[in-house]
C-alpha cells in the first residue's frame, strides 16, 4: 500500500499546515472543490495547469491536478503534464501516473492510432538509472498501462542491474514495474517486432529473487497470454518449492494456463496440495488435475475430495472442484454431478447448474418447474439451468408467459434473466433467431431487454430495419442508462457494413449518430464520435468530455474537507450469511467513489443483495440490484485508478472506462493486471477470518446488511 502512505504522510503535514493558517485553509478548500468538480464533470479546465505549475500550490493540489488530468484524458492536458515533469517542484513520480493514466483512459485514442511522442520520451527519460527510483517505478507502470509496445529494452536492463542489487528492499516495487512492462498485453504489436528476448531476460531475472512479492507478480504475468511463448516451465516448476503457499497456488495456475502437458512432478505436487493445500492451492490444484490428468483419473481423484469436502457450508473450493470436474470428459461426471445437485448438500445449485450444461437436455427440461417458483432466486436458477443446457424452446415458452408460472411473468429481474438467455446463451454473442416472434422486446419498457433485443435483431435480415431502430433510438431518448441508444448505433454499424447493407442504414447510422452527439449521456456521445469517424472520418473530440455530475459546489467542497480531516478513512461492517467482513474506504485515494459508495450504504441500498458472481481465487462480485450482473443504480460514475489491487482490495466493478455504478468486488489473491484500469477505493481489515470469509463466499451467497461503524 505504497500509495496510501504517500497520502497519508501529505494529509498529516497539511493538518498541521491548517492549524496555522485558517485563511489559507479556505483557500485550499476552494482550489480542491474546483479540481474535484473539473475531474469528477470529466471536463479539463486550464485552472488545473495553473495549480499544477503553480510553486505556491501545496504538494495534494498539485498531485489532485496531475490525476485529474490524468483521469479525464483531454490530451490538452499532455503538454502541462510534461512542463511539470521540468519543474523541481513537482513529485514527478505522480507526474509518470498522470501521463500514462492520460493515454490509457483517452477517448481520442479512437482518432489517433499512435500515442504521443512526447509522452513516450518523457517517460522513458524517467526510467532511466539516473533517476530516482521512485520516478523509475511510476515511469515504468504507466509504460506498461499506456504504452505496452515500448520500454521492453529499459526494462531489461534494468532487471539485469537489480539482480546485482542483494537485500535491499527498495528495489522490490520497481521489479515490479518492469514485470508489468514484459507481461503487458501488446494489442497492437507488429508481427516483425522480436521482442521475446528482453521480456524472457525480466522473467528470468524476476523468478530467480528471493522476494515472495517479486516472485509472484513474474508468475502471475507468465500465466497470462502474452507470455504463453516465452520457455519459461522449468523456472516455473522450480518455483514450486517456494515456502509461500500463495505463491505455490499461482505458480500452479500459471503452469495449468500455459501447458498443454503436465511437466514432471507437477501432478505429484497438485494431488498433495488438494490434499494438504491452502484453499488458494486447492482450487489451482483441482483446475490443474483436471486438465492434465486422464480423464477418468481426473474424474476419481476430484469426487474423491468433493465427497470429502465439509458439509457445514459451501465453500469456494467446492465451487471450483465442481467447475473443474465439469471441464473432465469422462461419461460418469454428468452423473455425478447431477446427483450432487439433487442432494441437499451446501453447493448443490452450483453443482446443478454445472451438470445441466453437460447432462442429456431431456433431463435438464423434465426439471418440474414448480420446485423453482418460490422466490426469484430459485425462479433465476431454473433459467440458469435451461441456459447452461441450451433449452431454448423450454425458455422461449417461459418469455410466453401461456401457463407459466406468475413468477416467471411478473418478476422483472426473471424476464431479464430469460431475454439475456435467450439472446446471448452461455456467450457474449446475440443470436439472431432469439428475435424471431419476440419483436415486442423492442419497444419494452425495461432499457436491458431493449438493448438486448437490438443485440439480437441485428444479427438477422428484415426489412423493415430501419424504421423499428428509428424507433427504438427515438424511446431511448427517455432512458436513464445508455445502453440501448448505444446498441442501436451499433446495430446501425454492424448493418451499414454488412453484406446486405442498404443505402438507408448509412443514412440513418449518420442522422442518427449527429443526434447523437448531443446526448447528455456520456457513452452514447462516445459512441456516436467514434460512429461518425469509422465511417465518415468525422472528428468530434469535443463531445467526448464532460457529464451532469448532479452535486454542486457544496457538495465537492464538503469532499475536499473529508480529504483534509483526520483520519481519511471510513469504517463499514458487512454482514454475510458467511460471516462479518470490516471494510475501510480511503477519501484520500478515491473520492468520488468513496463518496459515492457511502451514499448507497446510507440509503440501504445492498442490504440483501447477492454476490452473483465469483471467481475461484480471483474475486466475489456483488452490488447488483437485480442480480444478473446487468444492472446498478441507473447512473454511472468516473474511475479513479490509485491503488493497487492487493489480496483484500475493494475495487468498483465496470463494463469499460467510468462506467461504474454499484457493483463491486473484492479480490482474493494480489490480481496486478487489474492496476490502474479498475478502480480500487478500500481494503477488508487485516483479520484473517475477514478473508476467509471473503475467500470462501460463492455465487448466492448474500450481504446481509452494509452499514458505517466510523
Amino acid at each position: 500500500m505504497r500509495s496510501i502512505g504517500i497520502a497519508l504522510a501529505c494529509v498529516l503535514a497539511l493538518t498541521m499546515l491548517c492549524a496555522a493558517d485558517q485563511p489559507r485553509d479556505t483557500s485550499r478548500l476552494e482550489v480542491m472543490a474546483r479540481i474535484l468538480a473539473a475531474e469528477d464533470s470529466l471536463h479539463y479546465e486550464p485552472f488545473l495547469a495553473e495549480v499544477l505549475l503553480n510553486p505556491q500550490s501545496t504538494e495534494m493540489e498539485r498531485g489532485m491536478a496531475a490525476r485529474a488530468i490524468g483521469h479525464i484524458g483531454d490530451l490538452q492536458g499532455v503538454e502541462p503534464l510534461l512542463q511539470a515533469l521540468k519543474k523541481d517542484f513537482s513529485r514527478r513520480d505522480h507526474i509518470c501516473e498522470a501521463l500514462g493514466w492520460l493515454w490509457a483512459n483517452s477517448p481520442e485514442q479512437v482518432f489517433h492510432p499512435e500515442p504521443p511522442a512526447s509522452v513516450l520520451a518523457a517517460l522513458l527519460a524517467s526510467a532511466a538509472p539516473d533517476r530516482p527510483i521512485g520516478d523509475r517505478i511510476a515511469a515504468f507502470e504507466a509504460l506498461a498501462l499506456a504504452f505496452p509496445r515500448d520500454g521492453l529494452k529499459e526494462a531489461a536492463q534494468t532487471a539485469v542491474e537489480l539482480s546485482r542489487i542483494h537485500g535491499d528492499p527498495s528495489t522490490v516495487e520497481l521489479f515490479r514495474a518492469i514485470v508489468r512492462v514484459a507481461g503487458a498485453e501488446r494489442k497492437y504489436q507488429s508481427p516483425a517486432v522480436d521482442d521475446a528476448k528482453e521480456r524472457l531476460t525480466i522473467f528470468e531475472h524476476a523468478l530467480a529473487q528471493p522476494d515472495a512479492v517479486v516472485v509472484y507478480q513474474a508468475v502471475y504475468f507468465a500465466g497470462r497470454s502474452p507470455a504463453f511463448d516465452l520457455p519459461l516451465t522449468r523456472q516455473l516448476v522450480k518455483t514450486l518449492d517456494r515456502p509461500e503457499s500463495w505463491v505455490r497456488a499461482r505458480v500452479l495456475l500459471a503452469i495449468t494456463a500455459r501447458e498443454k502437458e503436465a511437466p514432471a512432478g507437477v501432478v505429484d505436487r497438485a494431488k498433495k496440495m488438494l490434499a494438504e493445500g491452502s484453499t488458494q492451492e486447492k482450487i489451482a490444484a483441482a483446475h490443474a488435475l483436471a486438465k492434465f490428468l486422464p480423464p477418468a483419473d481426473a474424474f476419481a481423484v476430484l469426487k474423491d475430495a468433493l465427497d470429502h469436502a465439509s458439509t457445514a457450508r459451501a465453500t469456494t473450493a467446492q465451487q471450483a472442484l465442481i467447475e473443474a470436474l465439469a471441464a473432465v470428459k469422462d461419461p460418469g461426471v454428468a452423473a455425478y454431478l447431477w446427483g450432487v445437485g439433487r442432494r441437499k448438500v451446501p453447493c448443490w445449485r452450483i453443482a446443478r447448474i454445472a451438470a445441466a450444461a453437460i447432462v442429456p437436455q431431456a433431463q435438464v427440461v423434465a426439471e418440474p418447474i414448480d420446485h423453482y417458483t418460490a422466490d426469484d432466486e430459485y425462479a433465476l436458477m431454473y433459467v440458469a439451468l435451461l441456459q447452461a443446457a441450451r433449452a431454448t424452446d423450454k425458455l422461449n415458452w417461459l418469455i410466453s408467459g401461456e401457463g407459466v408460472p406468475e413468477r416467471f411473468v411478473r418478476s422483472l429481474v426473471v424476464r431479464q434473466a430469460i431475454v439475456l438467455a435467450l439472446v446471448y446463451g452461455d456467450n457474449d454473442t446475440p443470436h439472431a433467431a432469439a428475435i424471431v416472434g419476440h419483436e415486442s422486446w423492442l419497444t419494452d419498457p425495461d432499457p436491458i431487454i431493449r438493448s438486448a433485443a437490438i443485440d439480437a435483431f441485428r444479427a438477422g435480415p428484415n426489412r423493415e430495419r430501419t424504421k423499428q431502430l428509428s424507433a427504438a433510438w427515438k424511446q431511448a431518448q427517455s432512458d436513464r442508462t445508455p445502453d440501448a441508444a448505444v446498441s442501436v448505433l451499433g446495430a446501425l454499424v454492424y448493418l451499414a457494413q454488412g453484406p446486405n447493407a442498404l443505402p438507408a442504414d448509412q443514412a440513418l447510422l449518420t442522422e442518427l449518430a449527429r443526434q447523437g452527439l448531443l446526448d447528455p449521456r456520456l457513452a452514447v456521445r462516445r459512441e456516436a464520435a467514434a460512429v461518425l469517424y469509422t465511417t465518415n472520418h468525422e472528428k468530434h473530440p469535443a463531445e467526448l468530455y464532460g457529464v451532469e455530475t448532479g452535486r454542486s459546489a457544496a457538495d465537492y467542497t464538503r469532499l475536499a474537507q473529508r480529504m483534509l480531516q483526520w483520519p481519511t478513512t471510513t469504517k463499514l461492517i458487512m454482514k454475510t450469511n458467511k460471516g462479518d467482513v470490516t471494510l475501510t474506504v480511503s477519501h484520500i485515494n478515491a473520492p468520488l467513489t468513496t463518496d459515492n459508495f457511502l451514499r448507497l450504504v446510507s440509503a440501504g441500498f445492498y442490504d440483501g443483495l447477492l454476490f452473483h458472481r465469483v471467481v475461484p481465487g480471483f474475486v466475489a462480485q456483488g452490488g447488483d440490484p437485480q442480480g444478473t450482473g446487468w444492472s446498478g443504480p441507473g447512473y454511472e460514475i468516473r474511475d479513479e485508478e490509485n491503488l493497487p489491487f492487493e489480496t483484500g482490495t475493494l475495487g468498483m466493478a465496470s463494463a469499460g472506462h467510468d462506467t461504474a455504478g454499484s457493483q463491486f468486488f473484492i479480490t482474493v489473491t494480489p490480481t496486478p493486471h487489474l492496476d490502474g484500469r479498475y478502480t480500487a477505493f478500500g481494503w477488508v481489515n487485516g483479520s484473517l477470518d475477514a478473508m476467509a470469509v471473503v475467500e470462501n463466499l460463492i455465487p448466492g451467497d448474500r450481504i446481509l446488511s452494509l452499514t458505517i461503524t466510523h
